[in-house]
Parts: structure tokens; C-alpha cells; sequence
């Protein structure tokens, strides 16, 4: 009987070390959506994907884009991320996949993101695949 107190001490304690090393992932449950999901995305909200550049903070629009968050990644030219998944690595670092509006074009061109990158491992990376004019498809991954 006198492990029954100990008992009900353990149980928060390891309760709340399983939220905070789960909490410590901003991962989502999904898993990274494929180049043709995102591809399949934009060409049938195209039209909605154009008045996001122009309007980039507009939440109800990237919500109903899908985009969870958005990131200006120049400020000599137009270059904007539209990130659509992310998974955060223990300690520093992350994975994220999602949409770029490039005015440039980015060095690092692929034909497929899906066969180039490893998502959810610790490879240093940053891709994309074009997919109409100043629209592509971008990968970055830091460890």
C-alpha cells in the first residue's frame, strides 16, 4: 500500500515528460505532402495563389490555401515562402516543404523535390522545383 502514494506521484510526472518531449515536436500528424499534392493544390486554386502575393499576411486566405505560415526570404527582390508542412528536429533545426514567388530564379532547380530530399531527416538542403512561372515548389532542411 505504500506504493500506491508513490504510484500516483509517478503517474503526472511521467505524463508530463511525455507532453513535453511530444510538445517538443512542432511536427504535424501528416505526413510531408508529395510534389503531385502540392502541384494538384496550385493549379486548381491558381487564381487565389496570385492574390496571395499580393496580400501575403491575409490569414483567410492562407488558410484556405493551406499555407500554415509565410516567410519573406529577400529584401533586394520578391522571394516568399508558403510553407505547407514543417517537421521540427530535436534541438536545433527543421525540415519545412511548401510554395516559393520568386522574381529570380533560385539556384538550386530540381525536376522532383520527392526524389531529391529525404523529409524528416537532418540533411542540410534547400530545393525547388518550378511549377508555373515565378512559382515553385521549395524544400529546406536544417540540422
Amino acid at each position: 500500500m505504500a506504493s500506491e502514494p508513490m504510484n500516483a506521484i509517478r503517474m503526472p510526472i511521467v505524463a508530463a515528460l511525455a507532453l513535453i518531449l511530444g510538445g517538443c515536436s512542432l511536427s504535424p500528424s501528416t505526413p510531408c505532402p508529395s510534389d503531385r499534392e502540392l502541384i494538384d493544390r496550385f493549379s486548381s486554386q491558381a487564381a487565389l495563389f496570385t492574390k496571395l502575393t499580393a496580400d501575403p499576411e491575409n490569414v483567410e486566405l492562407q488558410s484556405s490555401l493551406g499555407i500554415e505560415r509565410v516567410m519573406k526570404r529577400s529584401t533586394t527582390s520578391k522571394r516568399m515562402w508558403f510553407e505547407v508542412w514543417f517537421k521540427d528536429f530535436p534541438g536545433p533545426g527543421g525540415c519545412m516543404k511548401g510554395y516559393a514567388y520568386c522574381e529570380e530564379v533560385p539556384a538550386s532547380l530540381v525536376e522532383s523535390i520527392d526524389d531529391n530530399s529525404n523529409p524528416g531527416s537532418a540533411e542540410i538542403k534547400e530545393i525547388y522545383r518550378k511549377i508555373s512561372e515565378n512559382w515553385y515548389l521549395f524544400y529546406q532542411s536544417d540540422n
